[in-house]
C-alpha cells in the first residue's frame, strides 16, 4: 500500500489549475442538502461510535479540506450500523490520543475487562490524520496476540470505524494485552508528512450473551512483537504451526485474515490471477480461502475516492473461517499450515523478483472446549480433498494487452464421528 509510480506523479505541489479544481469539488461538497449535513458534527475524543455519513473523498491535505469546510468530521466507510441495546455502555479505554508519527511498532496496554455478561460488545477505533498528506496505512488491532481488526486508513481525512467483538467475549475479560498496529512513514520528498492520532475502546453492553461462544483462542504464526501476523512471498510461500488443541474440544475454526501486497496488491491482473490460499491439517487439504480484494485506489482519480466499494473495503476486513471439526478425527496434536497459490509462478511468468509477490496472514483457532468431558475416540468416515489450477491458457494479443484464461477448482469433503465420555 506504499506508493506507486502513479500515486508519486500526482503528489507533488498542486498546480494552480488543480487547486482550482479542488476548491469546485470542495464547494459543491459543501452545498449538500440538510438531510445530509444534519448527518454530520464536529469531530470529538468520543467514546462511543460515531455514526456513518457519506464521505466526499478526495486526495488532498486534510488541513485544506479543513480550511474550506470549517471543521475536522471524522467519516466511516463501514458498510452497515450495529444497533445497540437502548443503553448506556461501559467504557473500556485502551488507546487515548496515542500518536503514530514515523513508526512500525505497535501501541501496547494492558487493560483489565471486568469480567460479566454482555449482550454485545464493539471496537471502537477513529482516527485523526494531521501535519499534512498520508497514504493508505495498515490498521490492525490484537488481544492477547490474537486479531480482532484488520483494515486500514482512508488515507485522507479522519476514520472511524465500530467492529463487533462479542465473538470474543471469552477472551476479553480480565487482564487483556492489546496491540493497536498503525505503521507510519514519512516521505518528505513527496510532501508525504501526516501523522495519525488514535483513540481505541471497548464498549461493553450488559445483557444475555450470545448462545454458543467459543471458549478458547489460539492465535497463529504469532511474531517476534508478539501477535498474529505472517509474512509470506514467492520464495517462502509456506508456514505451518504446531498446535496442540485440548482434549474436550468438539468444535474447531480456523479463522484467517489476508492481504496482498506490493505487486499482489491486485494480484487479480497479474498472470497467474489466482491467489487460493490453501490451509492444511496434519498434512491433509483442509481449506480453500479465496482472498477478497481490497480497494486502495491511492488518489490517482480525484472521482475515484465515492464509498461505492464493499463491506469488505477500506473500514476494515472481515475474515474467512474454516471448520476444522471433522479433522480432529486424525489427532490433537495438529500442524496447521497454510500456502498462497501461484506466487512463484507470477514472478517467473511476469519477470519480477519472487519478494514483490507477498502476502500477510493472520489467524487463530476458536475453539468450543468442555474438558469435562473428553474425547475419547474418533472415526473418519470420508475423506475426499482435491484441488486443481489450469494456470494461465494464453489465448491471443489484442488491442488492449494480452487475452487468457485461467481456472482453479477444488472439492474438500470430511465426515467424522467423535466419541466423547458423556456423550
Amino acid at each position: 500500500m506504499g506508493p506507486t509510480q502513479a500515486e508519486e506523479g500526482v503528489r507533488g505541489p498542486l498546480s494552480p489549475k488543480l487547486v482550482g479544481l479542488v476548491f469546485v469539488v470542495l464547494l459543491v461538497a459543501a452545498w449538500t442538502p440538510a438531510a445530509l449535513a444534519a448527518q454530520t458534527q464536529p469531530a470529538q475524543s468520543s467514546a462511543g461510535p460515531l455514526p456513518v455519513r457519506p464521505l466526499f473523498n478526495l486526495a488532498l491535505s486534510p488541513a485544506l479540506y479543513s480550511s474550506v469546510h470549517g471543521h475536522d468530521w471524522y467519516y466511516s466507510f463501514q458498510a452497515f450500523r450495529y444497533v445497540p441495546p437502548n443503553e448506556t455502555p461501559r467504557v473500556i479505554w485502551i488507546a487515548k490520543d496515542v500518536i503514530f508519527n514515523n513508526t512500525g511498532l505497535p501501541y501496547n496496554a494492558t487493560v483489565y475487562v471486568p469480567p460479566g455478561n454482555y449482550s454485545l460488545m464493539l471496537l471502537n477505533l477513529s482516527i485523526r490524520e494531521a501535519g499534512g498528506p498520508q497514504y493508505d496505512r495498515v490498521v490492525e488491532v490484537f488481544a492477547n496476540g490474537t486479531p480482532l481488526l484488520w483494515g486500514s486508513t482512508q488515507e485522507i481525512l479522519n476514520s472511524t470505524t465500530a467492529v463487533d467483538v462479542t465473538f470474543f467475549e471469552n477472551l476479553l475479560r480480565g487482564p487483556v494485552r492489546f496491540q493497536l498496529l498503525l505503521p507510519n512513514w514519512y516521505v518528505p520528498s513527496i510532501h508525504i508528512t501526516g501523522y495519525y492520532e488514535a483513540n481505541l475502546t471497548l464498549l461493553l453492553y450488559n445483557g444475555t450473551p450470545p448462545a454458543g461462544l467459543p471458549n478458547v483462542f489460539i492465535p497463529l504464526f504469532v511474531n517476534k512483537v508478539g501477535y498474529s501476523t505472517v509474512s509470506l512471498n514467492a520464495y517462502e510461500d509456506y508456514a505451518e504451526q504446531q498446535v496442540m488443541i485440548p482434549n474436550g474440544t468438539y468444535r474447531a475454526w480456523l479463522v484467517l485474515y489476508t492481504k496482498g501486497n506490493a505487486y499482489d496488491e491486485f494480484w487479480y491482473t497479474n498472470m497467474p490471477a489466482v491467489r487460493y490460499v490453501k490451509v492444511y491439517y496434519n498434512g491433509l487439504l483442509a481449506g480453500v480461502v479465496n482472498p477478497y480484494e481490497t480497494i486502495y485506489t491511492g488518489g490517482i482519480d480525484l472521482f475515484w475516492w465515492r464509498p461505492v466499494t464493499s463491506v469488505n473495503t477500506l473500514s476494515f476486513h472481515m475474515p474467512d473461517v474454516v471448520d476444522l471439526t471433522p479433522l480432529l478425527a486424525y489427532g490433537l496434536n495438529a500442524t496447521i499450515a497454510i500456502r498462497v497459490a501461484d506466487l512463484l509462478e507470477s514472478a517467473q511468468t511476469m519477470g519480477v523478483p519472487g519478494g514483490a509477490f507477498n502476502w500477510d496472514i493472520a489467524g487463530f483457532l476458536a475453539l468450543w472446549v468442555n474438558e469435562s468431558n473428553p474425547m475419547v475416540g474418533a472415526t473418519a468416515l470420508r475423506a475426499e480433498a482435491t484441488y486443481h489450477d489450469t494456470g494461465p491458457l494464453l489465448l491471443n494479443y489484442g488491442y488492449a494487452g494480452l487475452y487468457f484464461d485461467e481456472g482453479a477448482s477444488y472439492l474438500i469433503n470430511y465426515t467424522s464421528e467423535l466419541y466423547f465420555e458423556h456423550g
